[in-house]
């Protein structure tokens, strides 16, 4: 009994080990021959046929790409996606605290169309959240799915706040039509913006040495004295190390641009330099550059829910920058110039404050440049 039990046993593995992969060999050769064939049948008729049958595959083809073309978002409609979520959330009166990229959890075809996956987290009442949802009319579309909805009490607040991940379906292939075949909906009535949730701290009524965001002429922070020895803030003087990054323009996420406190989320976009940047709400989101040169600049992102950094150099504090702008802009630049040749230590960190338009605290790094790369290109 023992070794007939072996016996089906020892079956099964042979054919576990060696007829499966035979099956999957001849598979693939079947498919292989199929193309081959199909090549071998084209080559053997006349050069008129020849030429009639090339025309009708190319046009089927391109009908294939024109009907994918019109299914995908371009890299464009994705950020104004995200710009349009936060205007459906003043408009229900409710407040976007958190936006995260996530690793998408849809596999992409290579060189179709990539996946870009958030995690959406907004607070308000019950009701205001479900006008909030209802104005996502973007979600019709193929290349938009909307999913994972979760709603739980805020603490220590009367309101909710409502958890839900976005994938976004881009590709390069785009013909940008998908949101404008989008079916036409009701427009859900405006509820007047009163909410003010308690976990966003009230701004100061006078924010001083504040760069103004002007993308015509970028703020400048010259120092007034040279960076003394004494430090004249709380922190503690960086030790310098033995590599100091020297001229060049440095992405958020190279190693010279370190995250020295907090949470960083990357998030990527077209409009940002390399196509992505560091985002933070954290109250102790700091970034600290070493580099050696005269100057630097700060490459950040402006937005409607963006608050206020304070920037410092060799631990002196130069002054801070309001991030906020009611849409989306790039290439926000702030100078720091004049320095004494040799080694500084660079500090960006998060105040937690914001103005008084803004509707969060978040700050976000597109790159830091260094001495003759300062112009925005």
């Amino acid at each position: 009994m023992i070794l007939a039990v072996l016996f089906l046993l020892g079956t099964i593995l042979v054919g576990i080990l060696m007829i499966l992969p035979a099956v999957k060999d001849y598979d693939d050769l079947s498919a292989q021959q199929s193309t081959i064939e199909e090549a071998v049948e084209l080559a053997s008729l006349p050069a008129s046929d020849m030429s009639a049958a090339l025309e009708s595959r190319l046009a089927t083809s391109n009908a294939r790409l024109r009907e994918v073309s019109g299914v995908f978002l371009s890299s464009e409609q994705v950020d104004e996606i995200l710009n349009r979520l936060f205007a459906y959330a003043e408009e229900s009166g409710v407040e976007i605290v958190d936006l995260q990229s996530q690793s998408p959890t849809a596999e992409a075809e290579v060189d179709i169309y990539e996946v870009n996956t958030y995690q959406l987290r907004v607070i308000g009442p019950v009701d205001y959240l479900v006008n909030f949802t209802t104005r996502i009319q973007e979600a019709a579309a193929p290349s938009v799915v909307i999913s994972n909805f979760s709603i739980a009490q805020e603490p220590d607040t009367t309101y909710q706040s409502l958890t839900i991940e976005l994938q976004l379906f881009a590709s390069a292939h785009s013909n940008g039509e998908v949101l404008a075949s989008l079916p036409a909906r009701a427009t859900p009535t405006r509820i007047p913006a009163t909410f003010t949730p308690t976990v966003t701290p009230t701004p100061t009524a006078t924010v001083t040495a504040t760069p103004t965001v002007t993308p015509t002429m970028p703020p400048l922070i010259t120092p007034t004295q040279p960076p003394s020895a004494t430090p004249t803030s709380d922190a503690t003087l960086t030790p310098t190390p033995i590599n100091a990054a020297g001229e060049g323009i440095y992405n958020e996420d190279n190693p010279a641009i370190m995250l020295a406190g907090g949470e960083w989320e990357r998030i990527t976009s077209s409009k940002a330099y390399e196509g992505s940047y560091y985002y933070s709400a954290d109250e102790n989101a700091e970034i600290q550059f070493v580099f050696t040169g005269t100057s630097v600049a700060i490459q950040y992102v402006a937005f409607r829910n963006f608050g206020i950094f304070e920037v410092y150099l060799d631990d002196v504090l130069l002054g801070e920058t309001d991030a906020y702008a009611p849409e989306s802009v790039f290439e926000q630049i702030v100078s720091i110039e004049g320095l004494s040749d040799g080694v500084h230590v660079l500090k960006i960190r998060n105040t937690s404050r914001s103005n008084a338009a803004s509707q969060g605290n978040v700050i976000a790094i597109d790159a830091i440049r260094v001495p003759a790369n300062i112009a925005v290109q």
